[in-house]
């Protein structure tokens, strides 16, 4: 993807790698949609690792190395179901966009990790969200079995619908997870802490946050049966990082953008050591990188994209940088998806019939 000369811009200068990304004529076919704005919920009261793992007896040296792997704290529902943690998250977005705003949504598509938070047929998840805000959606699906990098797919696939319906204005994305079984099911690979929650992300084309730039995904198909048996447990455990820096590499590649000129990366909550690891092989400045929310908010799974674009994510991007989230999971799914500023953009081409999306998969 080379770097080329904005219209009425012809001064002959080389222009930055930053530049060459946000110019239109670079991303064919231009993307013309874009996040609108994003809420999450995380219910109850926050939770320190500490007190409750001497509450369900989990063994102090866990607890130990949850705390050095930068863990702490987590939020577990009650009795809600994921439509009442939902309920919360889209009441949250209504606030900001408007309840009307939110019904108009044409498609609306739902990101869940854990295989127990979407309820038994007949009933429907999505059903209900229509049906409790009245919307009256062409098209709405559950996207399953990509864990914690299904949001970035949920994204996709609303945006390219977004993006070849010319009658379609805003699309919704939707994610919530829960927690079940017994207290060390809450634990992740001795690296992260998984809380329950929820979150509403609107796309539209107009009146955006942010753009939707390039996907990158990349494929582990040994990984695929996730930690059932020790042995995959730490195959897992031993090529995740791996695997996750081919993605960022493969990204890097595919646009020609480098990783250190972003604003921030996000990653998912959870596994600060290998981030910090992966930072380090890259030769990305380790303050590029949002961990945060690993030790104050715990791994949300699929909420995970929206909580840190609504805690550090959407300031970057208020300041004309772009950001890069990933996802990844346990089950060999990854996924890279860059946001950019829309201020820093020209136009876009509103009659682009499908987004900018590069997909590697090996």
């Amino acid at each position: 993807m080379g770097a080329r000369t904005r219209p009425g811009h012809e001064t002959g200068r080389e222009r930055s790698p930053l530049e060459a990304l946000m110019a239109p004529q670079a991303l064919s076919p231009v993307n013309p949609v874009g996040i609108v704005a994003a809420a999450y919920h995380l219910p109850g009261e926050r939770r320190d690792i500490v007190e409750w793992g001497a509450e369900q007896d989990i063994p102090a040296q866990l607890i130990e190395t949850l705390l050095a792997n930068g863990c702490r704290y987590f939020y577990a529902s009650e009795n809600e179901s994921d439509l009442d943690l939902l309920a919360v998250a889209l009441d949250g977005l209504a606030a900001q966009s408007g309840r009307q705003r939110v019904a108009s949504a044409t498609y609306v598509l739902h990101a869940h990790t854990q295989n127990f938070s979407v309820p038994p047929a007949p009933t429907s998840l999505l059903a209900a969200v229509a049906k409790a805000y009245g919307m009256q959606p062409r098209l709405c699906f559950s996207i399953e079995q990509l864990a914690c990098s299904g949001t970035v797919a949920a994204i996709d696939w609303a945006t390219r619908l977004l993006a070849a319906d010319p009658d379609a204005e805003h699309a919704l994305v939707l994610t919530s997870d829960r927690v079940f079984g017994n207290a060390t099911y809450r634990i992740y690979h001795q690296s992260g802490v998984q809380s329950d929650g929820a979150s509403a992300i609107l796309l539209g084309k107009t009146g955006t946050t942010c753009r939707i730039g390039p996907i990158t995904y990349r494929n582990a198909p040994e990984l695929h049966m996730g930690p059932s048996t020790p042995a995959n447990e730490r195959a897992i455990a031993q090529t995740s990082w791996l695997h996750t820096k081919r993605l960022f590499q493969e990204h890097q590649a595919a646009i020609g953008f480098p990783l250190a000129e972003y604003g921030q990366i996000l990653p998912i909550n959870a596994y600060r050591p290998n981030w910090n690891l992966i930072a380090k092989a890259l030769s990305v400045p380790p303050e590029r990188l949002f961990l945060d929310n690993i030790r104050d908010r715990g791994h949300a799974c699929c909420t995970d994209l929206a909580m840190n674009l609504v805690d550090r994510g959407f300031d970057v991007l208020g300041q004309g940088k772009p950001v890069l989230y990933c996802g990844r999971s346990n089950i060999g799914a990854y996924a890279a998806l860059t946001l950019l500023p829309p201020a820093m953009a020209e136009q876009p081409d509103r009659s682009a019939p499908e987004p900018v999306t590069c997909e590697v998969m090996q």
